[in-house]
């Protein structure tokens, strides 16, 4: 499944986490936004032809690492999504 960005581009839904409907039980934080980084450089290239690159800085220490939380992976992606924009 694809969820789009309010321009109309794309962001791919991932269903292999544990989920109850659209709520997913372990989402990581780190993880979902590399996901997204990496597809609004992908789309911002294939729109403008070129894309500043996104750099993620990871700030969390050893004992937060690995941390998941409860939330709505759509809802998340595309706050994320737009402000990457």
């Amino acid at each position: 499944e694809m969820m789009g960005g309010s321009d109309g581009s794309a962001l791919e839904d991932r269903d292999d986490e544990r989920s109850l409907g659209c709520i997913q039980e372990n989402v990581d934080p780190v993880r979902e936004v590399q996901f997204v980084a990496k597809q609004v450089e992908r789309d911002c290239r294939n729109c403008f032809g070129m894309a500043p690159r996104i750099e993620i800085v990871e700030c969390r220490n050893e004992k937060s690492k690995g941390a998941k939380f409860t939330y709505v992976p759509h809802h998340l992606r595309y706050m994320l999504a737009e402000l990457l924009k």
